[in-house]
């Protein structure tokens, strides 16, 4: 049996002409404060499922501000790498909260 862990999340809700909207989001985000872009690699164990991945993780994905996203597959590892430009934030989605070693480098 898995390990359970606790996942906290942030619930907004939105009221507009009448009809309202729920929005469920990631409470992680990393900070680039520096003038050149940075790489983060959320590294954590790899489970196998096989031929077919039933979460779909590889496929692409865009953050709140519509940057890409890449959750890969590779070396016993389930990583979810992505690029945080100079000077900005980005959100790690949710599926990607749940990781054990992060990975960060300058983008070249």
């Amino acid at each position: 049996m898995d390990e359970q862990k606790l996942l906290y999340v942030i619930c907004q809700t939105y009221t507009k002409d009448g009809l309202k909207t729920l929005v469920i989001r990631s409470p992680m985000q990393v900070t680039n404060n520096l003038q050149i872009p940075i790489e983060v690699s959320l590294l954590k164990p790899q489970v196998n499922y096989g031929e077919k991945d039933p979460q779909n993780l590889n496929t692409l994905s865009l953050d709140s501000k519509g940057r890409t996203t890449h959750p890969t597959h590779s070396q016993g590892l389930e990583r979810h790498d992505m690029v945080v430009q100079a000077e900005s934030s980005s959100i790690i989605p949710l599926r990607a909260c749940n990781f054990d070693k992060v990975r960060i480098k300058p983008k070249h």
